[in-house]
């Protein structure tokens, strides 16, 4: 598929109306399993709309606030903010109708660009079930921390690295303490494994990820190194609901492990889950 072209503008007053009906498109979608009714979804969306303006213009005032054109029509929104450590997108947002065109791939590329000029690696925000996570992956994009706990920290950065140094691959590669190294976890990717706690007997949790956690630029010039961090994603069906807390986890061939298990939202296969190794110091 043949990539559309596109443009980036910066941010005038007459696209104040479109802006609002952006972030109308793509918020709606989100509640729309809440079936709220029209006047309440619309005041809700206001409300947001305007927090997120001001809480741009708060922490971002530097942003530079753009607007992505296709064949003279507004299709999206990026901003991108600079500081002496990172260059950060803020928010990239297109509307529905651009989707799946290769805009989206352009735009992180255009991204990439501006911040290896600056020589400044580029970094984001985004929740753990929204589906633009492959995307940022797919252009080469790395988990960098948990964030709030909501959303992942991603990065990159052209000619270095972002894996962890030869030492800790090494001992990460060496490393396989059952339940507790990134490597066991790898090699039971597709196993069925059972969650028990005090209110449900077992729930079977399907393992489809093990993410490495790499620190930041920041946290490696103050001598913090990730080792052997590492987030498990785990698909468990709609009920019953597995509530955040230690559960006990079994493995196939009958190991248990106590490990702390968050439950992420819904998705296609029923419940996403999270089960995080912190190795940092």
């Amino acid at each position: 598929m043949a990539s559309v072209r596109f443009e980036v503008r910066s941010r005038v007053a007459d696209d104040d109306v479109f802006l609002r009906e952006l972030f109308f498109a793509v918020k709606a979608l989100e509640f729309a399993p809440l079936q709220l009714q029209p006047e309440v979804l619309t005041e809700l969306l206001e409300m947001q709309y305007q927090n997120q303006q001001q809480g741009y213009a708060s922490i971002f005032p530097n942003a530079k606030d753009c607007i992505v054109w296709v064949d003279d029509q507004r299709a999206g929104r990026l901003m991108l903010a600079r500081s002496t450590t990172e260059m950060r997108i803020v928010d990239l947002a297109l509307l529905e109708s651009y989707r799946g065109q290769g805009v989206g791939g352009d735009l992180l590329q255009f991204c990439k660009q501006q911040a290896e000029v600056a020589q400044l690696p580029l970094c984001l925000s985004v929740r753990y079930n929204n589906p633009a996570k492959r995307l940022y992956e797919r252009a080469g994009f790395v988990v960098q921390s948990r964030g709030d706990g909501v959303s992942l920290e991603m990065s990159w950065q052209q000619g270095e690295s972002l894996k962890e140094t030869p030492e800790e691959e090494e001992a990460a590669s060496q490393a396989n303490l059952p339940g507790q190294s990134s490597r066991y976890f790898k090699e039971r990717i597709g196993q069925t494994l059972l969650a028990c706690s005090e209110n449900v007997p077992s729930v079977p949790l399907k393992l489809v990820e093990v993410n490495s956690l790499t620190a930041s630029a920041l946290f490696r010039n103050a001598g913090i190194r990730a080792g052997d961090s590492f987030e498990l994603k785990l698909y468990g069906p709609r009920e019953p609901l597995l509530s955040q807390d230690t559960v006990e986890l079994m493995v196939p061939t009958g190991e248990r492990f106590p490990l702390f298990l968050s439950p992420v939202g819904y998705c296609e296969e029923g419940v996403e889950y999270n089960i995080l190794f912190n190795r940092m110091g």
